[in-house]
């Protein structure tokens, strides 16, 4: 079954009108993030934009058991650790697995 978003262009043109974002995959994790997080739109400082965005790929990952939540810190915010024993694409190749998993997120909810 075709979800509400049917392609990765799709996603992106109606984040940017919703949200008033780039047409970027930066941009989706970082909505993703937020999302994760529980946090809204407001002011972040680059560091926290890197940290939210780095949620958004872990979560995702881990969907494909490229990361493991392992825990939780004393802020409840996840402790992930990479799969030793699956290598982590990278490049282009990664670019497109996190556009999917960007899709079937945003799909889902």
């Amino acid at each position: 079954m075709q979800g509400k978003y049917k392609t990765w262009k799709h996603l992106l043109t109606t984040l940017n009108i919703t949200y008033d974002i780039q047409k970027n995959l930066l941009s989706v994790l970082f909505i993703i993030g937020l999302q994760e997080a529980g946090s809204g739109f407001k002011k972040y400082s680059q560091a926290e934009k890197t940290e939210i965005i780095k949620l958004a790929q872990f979560k995702l990952l881990s969907r494909e058991k490229y990361y493991l939540n392992v825990a939780t810190n004393k802020n409840n915010s996840p402790i992930w650790i990479e799969n030793p024993e699956k290598l982590l694409p990278a490049g282009k190749i990664l670019e497109k697995l996190l556009q999917s998993l960007s899709l079937d997120y945003f799909n889902e909810y």
